[in-house]
Parts: structure tokens; C-alpha cells; sequence
């Protein structure tokens, strides 16, 4: 079960719910980059945020998301690690994704990362859809821009599964009476996909 999984997919879609789950059962979880970076700007007034500077901001999640993901991927082929480690969204697949959606050239380091095999994940786990869909101080999207934006990286993320040769496994909404306990109904359907070997 070692290895890097990917917890990806468009606004809405469980991905740091499911991500909670995993963090609350002990595993070993790489944060959401940009949620991080539009905190600390929001607090200092910075304007390295999407609805300010799309283009700085887009580099500056890419660029800190590899490299955490770089460092995890190098402390696993170490033998450091001895479990999973679950990724809230993946570098690569996300850039892609997000300047397909804007209508902007892709920033231009992006595809010879896609083009080095030291940066393949071991799997990517594509969420599907909620049914509802809520903004917060963080999640600005509307509902039909956060359709697009689903659409987008899910195509983003299947180019680079592809792409890489990594296994992209599909995970459905389970419907449940509480959120949180879909939420780990997905994380056990993840759990037992690595266990079979996706």
C-alpha cells in the first residue's frame, strides 16, 4: 500500500472531506496547497490570489505542491515511508486543469514535469460530483463556473494518467445519512482499490 494517491477532482467533490477522514484515521496526508496560500494572502493583504492574479497565483500552487509531492515521492523510494500518503489534489493534473478552464496558455514548466517519470504519482482517485454545491471564504466559484472547473480537471487529470502510465481509478458519490459518513465510505472504497491493486 505504499505510494503517493491522489485525491483529485473539481470544486465540490469531497476531496478534503475524504481527506479529513484519512488525516483523522492516522495516515499521512500532503495539505491542499492553494487553500493555504489564499489564507495567508487574505491575512496580509496579499493579491497573489485566482481572482487577483490568476497567473501568479496558478505558479505559485504549482510550484510548492511538486515540490512537496517531489519530496514524499523521494522519501518512498527511500523506504521511509511505511503506508500511503494521500495528496488533497495533485500538482500537474490541477495546473492543467485550472488554465484549461480560464482559457490560458499553460504556464510553460508544466509539461516537462508531466514529461518526467520521477514525478508519477502511484494512482490518481478522480471524485465525482455532490449533488449540492456551496461556496465558502474560500471556495468563490459559482455553480455552473464549478461544473466547468469539474469538467476541466477531470479531463486534465485523465490526460495525465495517460499520460504517465498511472492507474486513475473513478470514485462515486455513496450516498449516506451524514456527509461524514460518505466520506468514509469513499475512503474505504479508496482504501480497498489500493488494496487490490486499483
Amino acid at each position: 500500500m505504499i505510494g503517493l494517491y491522489g485525491i483529485v477532482g473539481g470544486p465540490c467533490t469531497g476531496k478534503s472531506t475524504t481527506i479529513g477522514v484519512f488525516r483523522a484515521r492516522g495516515y499521512r496526508i500532503l495539505e491542499e496547497t492553494a487553500t493555504l496560500i489564499i489564507g495567508e494572502q487574505k491575512e496580509t493583504g496579499g493579491v497573489v490570489v485566482p481572482w487577483d492574479d490568476f497567473e501568479s497565483f496558478q505558479r505559485a500552487v504549482f510550484h510548492i505542491s511538486l515540490a512537496k509531492e517531489i519530496i514524499v515521492l523521494a522519501n518512498i523510494h527511500a523506504g521511509k515511508y511505511d503506508g500511503p500518503v494521500f495528496s488533497d489534489r495533485l500538482s500537474i493534473g490541477d495546473a492543467i486543469g485550472y488554465h484549461d478552464e480560464k482559457g490560458h496558455p499553460l504556464y510553460e514548466l508544466v509539461e516537462p514535469a508531466l514529461r518526467d517519470p520521477r514525478n508519477k504519482p502511484d494512482a490518481i482517485f478522480l471524485m465525482e460530483k455532490l449533488p449540492t454545491y456551496e461556496t465558502d471564504s474560500i471556495r468563490w466559484e459559482d455553480d455552473e463556473k464549478a461544473r466547468k472547473l469539474h469538467t476541466c480537471l477531470d479531463a486534465a487529470h485523465r490526460r495525465v494518467a495517460e499520460a504517465m502510465g498511472v492507474p486513475l481509478v473513478d470514485v462515486p458519490y455513496i450516498a449516506r445519512a451524514t456527509s461524514g459518513e460518505g466520506a468514509a465510505a469513499r475512503a474505504d472504497f479508496i482504501l480497498e482499490r489500493i488494496a487490490q491493486g486499483f
